[in-house]
């Protein structure tokens, strides 16, 4: 579904007091969240793989996929709990993000030049 009919649901449901409409926002917010979510792993992998070590490459790819891994974890946490509980929905598929670029922040920093 395009991003203007969801928009009109959202609305058209909103209007109606209809219950589940976290879900479609959600949605809606998720469209734009995941986009971002790629820019920051890949500057987390990029200040990751910058390192150059003499044993190999094999410790930068594990700590790469248990980073992309508890990305996702956090990732469907939030959601979940914006859907079924009290979090609003900009904040459950924002904040792994924020927490994310947080961390890139501090790899960028200390990586190497």
């Amino acid at each position: 579904m395009p991003t203007y009919k969801l928009l009109e649901l959202i609305e058209q449901k909103s209007q109606r007091g209809t219950q589940g409409i976290e879900f479609l926002q959600v949605e809606r917010y998720r469209r734009t969240a995941d986009a971002f979510a790629i820019l920051v792993l890949t500057m987390i992998g990029v200040s990751i793989a910058s390192r150059k070590v003499s044993g190999g490459i094999g410790l930068h790819i594990v700590l790469g996929l248990v980073i992309a891994a508890g990305f996702i974890v956090f990732s469907r946490f939030f959601t979940t709990f914006s859907t079924n509980g009290d979090l609003h929905p900009i904040l459950g598929t924002w904040f792994p993000n924020i927490i994310f670029s947080v961390l890139a922040i501090i790899l960028i920093r200390f990586a190497p030049k």
